[in-house]
């Protein structure tokens, strides 16, 4: 578009995974963002890797989530909820490791997961060694709708993920009064706590 049109300006919007990791590193990345007239970033961690990679006039613009038209009432169960892809950086498998303590004081609690990927089958090994499987449910994938829903039905919604540029996963949770966890040190969780004073 740049060569077809070169007069044309360009914005990029930058939602994380794209200057994460190697894909930082890949061929176009870089000159796409000092060639850019806007980089729109959804959080000022994912600015910064902007930056570092030579993009020059930035924004940052938080991700948000409509509320709900009606508030669910917490669930009668003590019910966990983590909305995301079945791989190793969303840290599932931690939350898993957590349950015998957990259900040890709460012992209706269910974890409920929605997503998919190639952790699944480990994930459902580790619930069986641990004697939590009856507690864990993987949904699969599910439409974004009935993923909100799903997050938004819980007692404590849970993605204590890393490399998580934001995850605004956790604001629409929020965004119906249900508590988010998130790791100290994200870009996102810690954006998001620091705006509500949340810690």
């Amino acid at each position: 578009v740049r060569r077809a049109v070169p007069q044309a300006k360009l914005v990029v919007s930058v939602h994380g995974g794209d200057v994460h990791g190697t894909h930082a590193a890949g061929p176009f990345v870089a000159p796409t963002l000092r060639h850019a007239d806007l980089v729109l970033a959804n959080s000022a961690g994912t600015a910064t890797r902007c930056q570092a990679l030579g993009a020059e006039r930035l924004k940052v613009v938080h991700l948000g989530a409509d509320m709900p038209p009606v508030l669910v009432p917490p669930p009668a169960v003590p019910t966990l909820v983590t909305v995301g892809n079945l791989i190793e950086r969303k840290r599932h498998a931690d939350v898993i490791a957590a349950l015998p303590a957990l259900i040890a004081q709460h012992p209706q609690l269910r974890y409920r997961i929605v997503g998919d990927g190639p952790e699944r089958k480990a994930l459902l090994a580790l619930a069986r060694s641990l004697g939590v499987a009856g507690h864990v449910e993987l949904l699969g994938d599910r439409g974004h709708a009935e993923a909100i829903a799903e997050a938004q039905a819980a007692s404590l919604f849970v993605l204590p993920s890393v490399s998580e540029a934001f995850g605004v996963s956790y604001v629409e949770a929020m965004a119906a009064g249900v508590p988010a966890v998130g790791c100290r040190g994200e870009d996102g969780p810690e954006e998001i706590a620091a705006s509500g004073g949340g810690i």
